[in-house]
């Protein structure tokens, strides 16, 4: 559990949820901007580049029964509650659940995921901006025209498993940058270097995908 917490609207008391108090179950206001938390602390997880995705999973479909509108009538602060007052809370309600759902896609997706973990402890990242490594654009270039050669099915095959083994290795050595809290410009690297690896894994896959058998 991630120990990003908050004071509850309702009892007052210290909340570890940023969406239904675990004390009282009182809906919290939706937060924007630099008010809102990070999306390890919103979802409860642990900042860390290497989540269990399973439980990640669990913990997605717990939000979703959170802020399910028919939670309301359990217990989470509408109850008795007047006709402006539970409008207001069904307002936070909806935009808790969008921003579980956009959470959930950014969290299971590794590169985004490393983007939001890098900028949690350093600031905004912008790898579209960033600095890129002359060699590594020279083996992209390459990956793509070997790509854009390859006709049967046998060397598309063979293309995509390259891709998935470098793919895999990259997942390995961004973990471990992050394991040992390397600087911020040796990530931003690793992390460019994945976001062309899973790009190479995709294209390869759509390829091999238009090509009969």
């Amino acid at each position: 559990m991630s120990k990003g917490g908050r004071t509850c609207i309702h009892c007052h008391e210290q909340t570890h949820s940023h969406i239904l108090c675990h004390l009282c179950h009182g809906v919290q206001p939706f937060l924007k901007g630099a008010a809102a938390p990070s999306p390890f602390a919103y979802f409860g997880v642990p900042a860390s580049f290497d989540l269990d995705l399973q439980a990640l999973e669990q913990r997605y479909f717990y939000l979703q029964r959170q802020v399910h509108p028919d939670c309301a009538s359990t217990g989470n602060g509408m109850s008795g509650s007047n006709d402006n007052k539970s409008n207001e809370i069904s307002t936070h309600l909806m935009h808790h659940g969008m921003q579980v759902n956009m959470i959930y896609t950014l969290l299971k997706n590794p590169l985004s995921r490393g983007i939001a973990l890098l900028e949690a402890h350093t600031g905004p990242v912008n790898l579209e901006t960033a600095p890129q490594d002359p060699q590594m654009l020279w083996d992209v270039m390459q990956r793509q025209e070997s790509l854009a050669a390859a006709k049967g099915f046998t060397e598309l095959n063979e293309l995509v498993m390259a891709a998935e083994v470098h793919l895999q290795h990259t997942l390995a050595v961004v973990k471990a940058l992050f394991a040992a809290s390397a600087p911020r410009d040796a990530l931003l690297s690793a992390l460019m270097v994945l976001k062309y690896a899973q790009k190479w894994r995709e294209n390869s896959r759509d390829k091999l995908r238009q090509i009969p058998k």
